[in-house]
C-alpha cells in the first residue's frame, strides 16, 4: 500500500478553494497512492468557532471526497468539524469509493501541560513555543508518498492507538 500525505496553507473558511486543490493535487499523483491523509480540519483550517459554519459544510466536503475517492480509487482521511447532537466535534473520517467508511470525535484533549511534558521528554526542549497535536508540519505544499510496509512492522495489518486522549 503507498500513502500520500498533503499538507498545504489551508485557506481559512473556504472549503471550496480547499477541496479543489486536494482534487487537482491527487490527479497529479492519480494511480500512484493507495490512501491519502489530509491535515486536520483540512476543508475551513483550524477553527475555534465552528458553530459560526453553515452545518451544509458537512455535505458539501463530504460528498466531493467521496468523488474524489471514487474517482481514483483510494481511502482519505482527514478530520473536518461536524455537528452531532448540536454539539460540534473535530471529527476524524475515512472516505472510500463507497462512501464514509469510518469516524472519529475528539471529546477528550491532552491537556497542554501533559504535551509539554512529553516534548521535553522526548527532545530535551523545555518550553517549546508551539505544541501541534495531529498536523503534519512540513512545508507549505508537500506530497510525500511512502510504502506503509516500511512504516507497519512485517505481520501488522494496522497500527492501533488508545483513542483516550488527542495527543
Amino acid at each position: 500500500m503507498k500513502a500520500a500525505i498533503l499538507q498545504w496553507d489551508v485557506q481559512w473558511m473556504d472549503p471550496d478553494h480547499n477541496l479543489k486543490y486536494i482534487a487537482d493535487q491527487v490527479g497529479m499523483i492519480q494511480g500512484k497512492i493507495d490512501l491519502l491523509v489530509l491535515p486536520e480540519m483540512f476543508n475551513v483550517g483550524y477553527t475555534m468557532r465552528p458553530d459560526e459554519l453553515d452545518p451544509s459544510i458537512q455535505a458539501n466536503t463530504i460528498n466531493p471526497l467521496i468523488t474524489i475517492a471514487k474517482e481514483n480509487q483510494i481511502l482519505i482521511i482527514g478530520s473536518i468539524p461536524m455537528v452531532r447532537d448540536g454539539k460540534y466535534y473535530n471529527t476524524m473520517l475515512s472516505v472510500g469509493p463507497e462512501g464514509i467508511i469510518s469516524s472519529y470525535e475528539k471529546t477528550r484533549c491532552t491537556p497542554l501541560a501533559i504535551q509539554i511534558k512529553y516534548i521535553h521528554t522526548m527532545t530535551g526542549v523545555s518550553k517549546p513555543s508551539c505544541v501541534m497535536t495531529y498536523d503534519f508540519h512540513m512545508h507549505p505544499t508537500t506530497i510525500q508518498t511512502k510504502t506503509l510496509s516500511s512504516i507497519v512492522p512485517t505481520g501488522r495489518s494496522s497500527v492501533s492507538t488508545t483513542g483516550d486522549n488527542c495527543s
